[in-house]
C-alpha cells in the first residue's frame, strides 16, 4: 500500500456510495503512519476492511478469489502486478491506462480493462460493483457453464 495507488479516494469513493452490502477490501503491507491515516479515513466504516500485513500466495489467492471485482486507482503507474494478479480470474479492472497498462489492456480486450479517467467517483463503483453488475457477471458466467456443457466443450479457467 503507497499513496500513489489512490486508496484514499477510493475508500471515499465506496463511503460516498450507495451500496450497503459491498464491501472494499484494501490488503498488503505498508508504513503504519500510512495504514493509520487510511483507517481514519473510514471512520469506522464496516464497508471497508484494511488488511495490513504480508500475504503469502494462499492469502492473495483466496482474497482475489472472493472479490466481485477490483479497481485500481493508481495516480501515476508504470506496470501493476495488481493488474496481472486480475487476469487468470477473469475480472474486469477499473484502471488508468497508462504506460504498460495501455499495451495490455489492448491485448486483453475492454471486456477485461475499464478505462478510468479522472477521479474515481460513487456512480463508477455502484455500476461496477453494485448488485446489478454482479448479477450479470453471475449469469454470464452461468450462460459459459451452459454453453459448455452443451458442446462439450468443457475449459478451465
Amino acid at each position: 500500500m503507497r499513496p500513489a495507488k489512490g486508496l484514499d479516494t477510493l475508500i471515499t469513493a465506496i463511503l460516498a456510495s450507495v451500496l450497503d452490502r459491498g464491501m472494499l477490501v484494501i490488503a498488503g503491507d505498508t508504513d503504519p503512519d500510512y495504514a493509520d491515516r487510511l483507517r481514519n479515513l473510514t471512520g469506522g466504516d464496516g464497508r471497508v476492511r484494511i488488511m495490513v500485513r504480508h500475504l503469502d500466495d494462499q492469502q492473495v489467492t483466496a482474497l482475489v478469489s472472493a472479490a466481485n471485482g477490483f479497481v485500481l486507482n493508481h495516480q501515476t503507474v508504470l506496470n501493476s502486478g495488481s493488474m496481472l494478479l486480475t487476469l487468470p480470474f477473469d475480472r474486469s479492472v477499473p484502471a488508468r491506462l497508462q504506460r504498460s497498462l495501455t499495451g495490455l489492456a489492448g491485448r486483453v480486450g475492454p471486456d477485461r480493462v475499464t478505462p478510468l479517467d479522472g477521479r474515481i467517483a460513487p456512480a463508477l463503483l455502484c455500476a461496477f460493483l453494485g448488485p446489478q453488475a454482479i448479477s450479470e457477471a453471475t449469469l454470464e458466467a452461468y450462460s459459459q457453464v451452459l454453453v459448455s456443457r452443451r458442446t462439450g466443450n468443457v475449459t478451465a479457467r
